[in-house]
Parts: structure tokens; sequence; C-alpha cells
């Protein structure tokens, strides 16, 4: 008996490119306000791909992997060099420096990385965000992985809210609430500090080195 498959194109049987996906639906639905702020991107991106939990290095690690099909890993590397991208074809790959002053960094890397490799499918669709020879990227990376962390946290406050609600009695339940709140706050400032504690720890090592 004859394979039904073999009549089937390549391209069919292929797995599905889903940053390619998820790059498409962003150019069709934001094609009349482009380019669209990493912020925005960081909004589609976690309902599209159903991220819906609290976000971890290990979480979206394996999200990459069996998802995406991106091979992260995690190595020594040279100076201050915190994470590494490539694309070759439609081979893409993250490695992460094993070195990192705040261990919550690793996830926000793995974010950087990852907004630098989306932004290659959306030059291969000839709509970059970026322009070529722009230094922007860099900025928009760190931008892009502090919104999505923050973003993701914030979508999770109603479920915390409806745990707190069941408490009865009325000063534990408002001090869960109170708790919840102060905790997001918290959780989302340090997002988004994480890239200036890094620097600052970066340029104190060069400062010790020089003397």
């Amino acid at each position: 008996m004859s394979d039904p498959s073999a009549s089937i194109p390549n391209q069919i049987l292929a797995p599905a490119d889903e940053i390619a996906e998820f790059c498409r639906s962003i150019i069709i639905k934001y094609c009349e306000h482009w380019p669209v702020s990493e912020s925005v991107l960081a909004e589609e991106f976690l309902p599209f791909f159903g991220l819906d939990s609290f976000l971890t290095f290990e979480g979206v690690a394996q999200f990459c992997r069996s998802r995406l099909r991106i091979p992260v890993a995690i190595a020594n590397m040279p100076g201050e060099l915190r994470g590494f991208n490539g694309s070759y074809g439609e081979k893409r790959e993250i490695v992460i420096a094993a070195n990192h002053d705040i261990p919550d960094a690793k996830l926000h890397t793995l974010l950087h990385e990852l907004r630098e490799l989306i932004e290659h499918g959306f030059q291969k669709l000839g709509k970059p965000i970026v322009q070529n020879g722009s230094d922007d990227l860099e900025d928009r990376a760190e931008a892009f992985a502090s919104s999505v962390q923050m973003s993701a946290t914030i979508k999770l406050i109603p479920k915390f809210m409806d745990v707190a609600a069941e408490i009865e009695k009325k000063w534990m339940r408002i001090g869960a609430y109170v708790l919840t709140f102060a905790g997001a706050i918290f959780y989302c400032f340090a997002c988004a500090s994480i890239p200036r504690i890094e620097d600052a720890f970066a340029a104190e090592r060069l400062r010790k080195l020089g003397s």
C-alpha cells in the first residue's frame, strides 16, 4: 500500500514555524499602526502562545525547546556577555550565560534573546520593527523582556484575588488583597530594574579591574 503522505507537499508535513505565525498575526493586526511598541508585542505574545502562568526561567526554556523548537543552553561566557542567539536558515538557538549577578536575570536574558529571534521573523516577512543598522533592537529587547514578565504577573492578579476572596476571616482576606497587590507591584518594579542592576554590577567589576 502506498504511503498517503507521499503526495503531501513537504511544507505541509513540516512542523509549523510558530514564531513566523506569531509575527504574521502581529503584522496583520497592526499593519496600520506600525511599528508596534514592545508593551503591545508582549501583551500579544502571552495569549498567542498560551502562557498564562507565572513565568520562570525553566518554564520558558522548556517552552522554547518543546514548542518553538529552539534549543536553550547555559554556558560560561566571556566578559559581560549575558546571552547569545543565532538563526541559521530554519534553525535557531539561544545560549544563556551561566554567571548572572541576579538569579532571576536569566529569565530576563532568555526573553531578551527570544525577542531578537522574533525580530528576525519580522525581517523574513519583510516587515521589520527595527530598521537595519539601528541599535534600537537592544533597547527594544530589554523592554520586551520586562514587559512580558510584568504583563504575565498582572494577568495573574485576578486568580490570586479569587483565592483571597475565599478566606473567611475579614482581616485575613483584606491582608491577602493587600499582599497580592503589593507583591505584584514589587515584582513588576524588580522586572523593570533588572537591566539597570545588572549594568551597575558590570560597571563596578570593570572599575575594579581598571583600578
